[in-house]
């Protein structure tokens, strides 16, 4: 399905109200420096210690495991991947007016993100999102301002420096060791002033480190490791890559494991010792890989490095063997075990992002002898997948449809989730790198298929899951021709003769001779819609809101995945229709979620008033925003050639020819501002530790016995992908944080 030219919008007509004046200074509460007191204390309990401690067992693998020589060794000179054709003269593939309608489109792109931008800033601020149909904010990523880390490359390639210069003080200000204004690494100690009128010891109350407090493992690297380094790969600027190194210090100790995987979705970093997994995904424990190892290359600290290739020597040793689809692994697994895996496979959630990386992290090394093994689990992954997962929708005639469902007890459902839709980049990828043409034939098809379930529903938006109708499934077709209820069967695909065996699954023939239906005793003939080779029209028409869709999840939460493998399919083949297709969705995308507080996701992609879900997740600025853009922009800008995106679409460069800051996305300002304290928290993160700390601070005034308030864990994303020895340098360090400024008394308020 390509969209018609009359359905294209102009450009001109989205965002017009968005002119050069429309970003302003955020609007963020400053925190008091008089009420620091209040937040933070010099002096620290008594019982501030770690929960644990212990080294890993002698015969563990983690143990036992010895890092490669070379790894920091010169790329190789692998394959390109971007259409050769883009090398050639412009007008050889687009003309003037191609060009001006596409950096129309582009400008379009780049008011809408903006649009959205000033929203987060004028309602949420340092804070992880804004919610833009109330206008409030909230915290599911630790409180930690995830949109403006998560923005900040996507500033650089639109060309908003002065955007970045305002978000530095942000990044170096940030507390690692505050989540939702919880401290996992030190205690605090009230004032002198405040001490609990039933107090024996006539001490200030006090608290420990908070043990209940927990780090997401998977979104803290893709969403602010990998930012983090992506901004440093744009800028060379060197806060990017210090504060990187200091969180993955604390990521690393994740990984303080029997096996070297790290710790599942969340974990204690102030807890020490070895940590114990139980069933753990393999997105949650593969989605590392690039953001370590490009640290790695920058620093020249192949700590980091070590890390994951650990991991991944763990899985391709004593986790894969045990799969029934080797290497394959399912969604879930115990990873010390023995025993054969069974269990579900998918490329969407749980597992998306580790088959991602495979081959992204062959890209990342450049190949040879590092890259061998990266490469054979992806091939070898993507035939057991083209074995099990893969399947025809063929209940479409007029549409060539493709798609990666998932396995469940040994049955293939076949369903599109769009988390899956990524795949197509994937496997167009390594087409590319591997020279695997059937791969790219599979990356077309399932792409398209991706944006004719976004073409196919009342708003143009793609749904967050499609389960398809089996082609002889009863309820696929709906009788148009008769107002009574009743059974409706699907059309015979042969004439019925009782010579195939499927005949006599739905079909019996009576004492006469007259072939029938089990179900309600009517004659084929009359009821089956196609004998032979004549075709009834009025069981043409297919059952569900999307066209053969059994079941619907119809909500739809700003996604970026069919338009990143859009933006992948422009890139590799030239074919303009990518780009027609990216704009249908990104006018459709825009019509039915822009609100006054920024872009909404909507509840319902099929409803016929739209319902806003009131939810716009960092990824929106990250991914969805930037895959726009850049299919809309020269396709030699941000090529595929130089940089590798992590999965959430931060550049990692991917090649020695070009330094990081080098091109020109960045200029340092002559004299650097005033950037505050580093890691002393954000105005954001400390009037959520005065919420935190107010909470104790009332238990001890009005009551007599302390009783701590219950643990209150960040909540879990709306929808989405749900992702060691102490690695030093101070970020993995519960004692060493920064103390106040050296002018701060404690005792002065």
């Amino acid at each position: 399905m390509h969209p018609r030219k009359a359905d294209l919008v102009d450009p001109a007509t989205l965002f017009p109200e968005v002119d050069d004046g429309w970003l302003k200074p955020p609007a963020g509460e400053k925190f008091p420096d008089e009420r620091l007191r209040e937040i933070v204390s010099k002096e620290q309990p008594e019982d501030n210690v770690a929960s644990r401690t212990g080294e890993l067992p002698a015969d563990s693998f983690a143990a036992n495991w010895e890092g490669q020589e070379g790894w920091n060794a010169p790329r190789g000179r692998i394959q390109e991947m971007q259409w050769s054709g883009f090398k050639k003269e412009r007008s050889a593939w687009e003309t003037d007016a191609q060009k001006k309608l596409r950096e129309e489109r582009r400008d379009a792109v780049k008011r809408g993100f903006v649009y959205a931008w000033q929203a987060y800033k004028d309602h949420a601020w340092g804070h992880d999102e804004v919610k833009p149909y109330s206008k409030m904010y909230k915290n599911p990523f630790h409180g930690w301002g995830s949109s403006i880390i998560d923005t900040l490359d996507t500033m650089l390639i639109m060309g908003l420096q002065d955007e970045y210069n305002l978000c530095r003080p942000h990044v170096n200000q940030l507390n690692f060791h505050w989540v939702g204004g919880r401290d996992w690494s030190r205690g605090y100690v009230a004032p002198e002033s405040e001490v609990p009128p039933d107090s024996k010891d006539k001490k200030p109350w006090s608290i420990p480190r908070d043990r209940a407090t927990s780090m997401m493992v998977f979104e803290t690297g893709i969403r602010y490791l990998g930012g983090l380094i992506g901004a440093y790969d744009l800028t060379g600027d060197k806060l990017m890559v210090e504060r990187a190194e200091e969180l993955a210090g604390i990521l690393g100790k994740a990984f303080n494991t029997r096996s070297g995987l790290p710790q599942g979705s969340r974990f204690d970093p102030g807890q020490g010792g070895v940590y114990m997994l139980n069933s753990v995904s393999p997105a949650e424990v593969g989605s590392m890989t690039l953001e370590m190892t490009r640290l790695s290359q920058i620093t020249g600290n192949r700590t980091y490095y070590d890390l994951v290739q650990r991991a991944t020597d763990y899985l391709d040793e004593h986790v894969a063997p045990r799969s029934k689809y080797h290497p394959l692994i399912p969604m879930h697994f115990v990873p010390d075990g023995k025993a054969p895996m069974h269990g579900s496979y998918s490329f969407g959630a749980m597992a998306d992002s580790y088959f991602e990386y495979l081959i992204k992290q062959y890209k990342l090394i450049g190949g040879g002898r590092l890259g061998h093994q990266y490469k054979r689990l992806y091939q070898d992954s993507i035939d057991a997948a083209r074995r099990i997962l893969f399947t025809d929708i063929d209940i479409l005639d007029s549409h060539d449809l493709f798609t990666i469902g998932k396995l469940e007890g040994n049955r293939l459902k076949r369903e599109t989730e769009h988390l899956t839709c990524f795949a197509g980049a994937m496997l167009g990828m390594g087409a590319k790198l591997l020279d695997r043409p059937m791969d790219m034939d599979s990356a077309l098809r399932f792409t398209g298929t991706c944006y004719w379930l976004s073409a196919a529903t009342k708003t143009g938006i793609q749904p967050e899951l499609v389960w398809f109708y089996d082609k002889d499934d009863a309820k696929l077709w709906i009788n148009k021709t008769r107002d009574t209820e009743r059974i409706v069967h699907a059309p015979a695909t042969v004439p019925v003769d009782g010579s195939n065996d499927f005949d006599y699954k739905v079909m019996f023939r009576d004492y006469k001779g007259v072939w029938k239906f089990t179900d309600d005793q009517t004659p084929v003939s009359e009821n089956s819609g196609r004998i032979g080779n004549q075709a009834l029209e009025y069981y043409r028409y297919l059952n569900g809101e999307v066209p053969g869709a059994q079941r619907v999840t119809p909500y739809y939460i700003n996604r970026p995945e069919t338009i990143e493998s859009v933006f992948y399919m422009f890139r590799l083949t030239g074919d303009r229709k990518w780009q027609d297709k990216g704009w249908h969705m990104f006018q459709s995308w825009m019509k039915a979620a822009k609100v006054p507080g920024g872009i909404s996701s909507v509840q319902d992609v099929n409803a016929d008033k739209i319902i806003y879900g009131d939810n716009m997740e960092s990824f929106i600025f990250a991914e969805t925003f930037k895959y726009h853009y850049l299919l809309q922009s020269e396709p030699d800008f941000m090529s595929l050639d130089d940089y590798v995106l992590n999965t959430e679409a931060h550049p990692l460069l991917a090649t020695d020819d070009i330094k990081p800051g080098s091109q020109g996305f960045w200029t340092p300002p002559a004299t650097e501002p005033d950037l505050g304290v580093r890691g002393a928290g954000t105005d954001a993160q400390k009037w959520l530790r005065l919420e935190v700390l107010d909470r104790h601070r009332n238990i001890y005034k009005n009551a007599g016995n302390y009783v701590p308030p219950a643990p209150m864990r960040p909540p879990r994303p709306q929808g989405g992908r749900v992702a060691g020895m102490g690695m030093g340098g101070g970020g993995g360090d519960p004692n060493n944080r920064p103390l106040p400024p050296a002018d701060f008394k404690v005792n002065q308020f």
